[in-house]
């Protein structure tokens, strides 16, 4: 679902974080999940969204405004923990469904579209079948 849209995400990630905006990005981030979007996170959701998807800061008391900022590759954890937080009430829901539900909801702010995926989630590459190494391949 990420790599489908991998597109999109990168100009959500672009405007949310400018690369000369210094510390807005977290700014930027709650303002669109919880007011600018239909997501109706509330703003300590969505900051603990934020914070889980953080990697660790070295040195972080001279860098603390690294914190302000997210990576892209923690952008697409932020969206997958915004999926699970707002549809914890749906495990029926594959993180795949809540991830796309997400997107549904972030992209139009900006006039995208989600690009949907074809087949079934559960057969992709990345599944675990597709994991299992034979001991004759070693």
């Amino acid at each position: 679902m990420l790599q489908a849209n991998l597109d999109q995400l990168k100009r959500v990630y672009n405007y949310l974080f400018p690369k000369f905006a210094g510390d807005q990005g977290l700014k930027n981030a709650m303002e669109l999940v919880c007011r600018l979007s239909d997501l109706n996170l509330t703003e300590k959701e969505a900051k603990f969204c934020y914070g889980m998807s953080k990697m660790t800061v070295r040195d972080e008391v001279p860098n603390h405004h690294e914190y302000q900022k997210l990576r892209f590759v923690e952008f697409l954890e932020f969206i997958g923990r915004l999926a699970h937080s707002k549809y914890s009430d749906e495990a029926v829901l594959e993180l795949a469904e809540k991830i796309e539900r997400v997107l549904d909801l972030i992209f139009p702010v900006y006039n995208l579209k989600r690009v949907g995926v074809d087949g079934d989630l559960a057969n992709d590459e990345t599944s675990e079948e597709s994991c299992i190494i034979d001991a004759d391949e070693i």
